[in-house]
């Protein structure tokens, strides 16, 4: 574990990313199933921290969660099989299939949500059933199965993502000396959040960079009237 820590980070990276649980996906290694002990994932996150690099698991079982937690890993991705008793130290979920593990995903994250938990839309994308370009839906997905507010799932997309990137001060809040990009929607996101899904619905995008350069042009259209 430390030689591999040693060389990832050699190589420039400032997280590493372990997968320590099964997936359903895969047919044969359960969600529910753990294939590392906690002393090994100890190791690893002793040294990654040692040589100041983040940690972070993609975790679906019960298990994996909780040996998360107790070896300090920085993120936890997915974190299916959390249930109310396991947010103090984790509970046991049913071995089951996706469905399953949706049903107590979205009564989990419901709970997170309660407890003050941040939460971030994102996920794999790539997948013939998750394809690239239609990640609008997440934010949907927390309005509709999490309890979110319009604001809060956008809050969520934008804010939250400065902060977990420990850059608070730079992206996604439209103030002063951030970078922000824009999207211009004919529609209101907080009444219908699937209006991010329609493609037909986006007028305009914006990038910071292009924002600089629209602000300049309207310097300049203001001065010459």
């Amino acid at each position: 574990m430390r030689k591999v820590d040693r060389e990832t980070i050699g190589l420039g990276v400032d997280q590493i990313k372990l997968r320590i649980s099964g997936e359903e996906i895969t047919g044969s290694k359960a969600a529910t199933d753990t294939y590392i002990t906690e002393e090994e994932l100890q190791v690893a996150v002793d040294e990654a921290h040692r040589r100041h690099v983040r940690v972070c698991t993609r975790a679906h079982s019960r298990d994996s969660v909780i040996i998360s937690l107790k070896t300090g890993v920085d993120m936890i991705y997915h974190a299916s099989y959390i249930a109310d008793e396991s947010m103090d130290m984790l509970e046991a979920a049913e071995k089951a299939g996706y469905a399953r593990e949706h049903e107590i995903a979205c009564k989990a994250i419901q709970e997170m949500r309660r407890r003050g938990i941040a939460n971030l839309p994102g996920g794999d994308y790539g997948f013939a059933w998750t394809p690239r370009g239609t990640y609008a839906r997440d934010l949907d997905h927390f309005v509709r199965l999490f309890g979110y507010t319009g604001m809060e799932a956008i809050i969520a997309a934008t804010a939250l993502g400065g902060e977990l990137f420990e850059k608070p001060n730079e992206p996604g809040k439209v103030l002063p000396g951030f970078y922000a990009d824009f999207i211009m929607v004919d529609g209101n996101p907080l009444e219908d959040m699937t209006v991010l899904q329609d493609i037909t619905k986006i007028t305009a995008v914006m990038t910071a960079s292009m924002m600089n350069r629209a602000r300049f042009m309207f310097i300049v259209d203001a001065l010459s009237l």
